[in-house]
């Protein structure tokens, strides 16, 4: 039942809906280990059948401890799933969340200071360029004040000498 008290907060069903949510909610066993078809049932679009769908894996993972593990999981996830996840576990975890929004971190290879182009000018070519982005996003996942370009480039560099 706690899944659907969670996605009846995040979900705000109006009339209808809403009456059938309560219905599912009342024979929870009727639920799959996915949510695709109940959330179907509600006529719900695409884009909120896949937040609750990643939100429910990621609550059944288990939600992150820490500004690191949200960033981390913002990643995998996106910002509508991890909601779902965090409104799973109450409004204390999505306040949480919420704060780590509000810093704005670069979760996404597009969002780091040092792009493809970059990259490609320093002489990295196709498949290199994606593995550097993605070396250099998973550090600054653990450390967002790195994502700056003259930073980048010297982790970049350790990520040459591995590589």
């Amino acid at each position: 039942a706690g899944y659907f008290h969670a996605l009846k907060t995040c979900l705000d069903l109006p009339g209808e809906e809403e009456m059938i949510f309560k219905r599912l909610m009342s024979q929870p066993e009727l639920v799959p280990t996915g949510v695709r078809d109940p959330l179907r049932t509600l006529k719900l679009d695409g884009a909120t059948i896949r937040a609750c769908e990643t939100g429910c894996a990621l609550f059944r993972q288990g939600l992150p401890e820490d500004d690191a593990g949200w960033r981390r999981a913002l990643a995998a996830y996106g910002t509508d799933g991890c909601r779902v996840g965090a409104a799973m576990a109450g409004k204390t975890v999505l306040l949480q969340l919420e704060a780590v929004l509000a810093q704005n971190p670069c979760v996404r290879v597009g969002q780091l200071d040092l792009s493809g182009g970059e990259l490609a000018r320093m002489g990295l070519q196709g498949a290199r360029i994606g593995a550097a982005q993605r070396f250099l996003l998973e550090h600054v996942l653990g450390k967002p004040e790195d994502n700056r370009a003259e930073v980048l480039v010297l982790k970049l560099e350790e990520f040459l000498a591995r590589s």
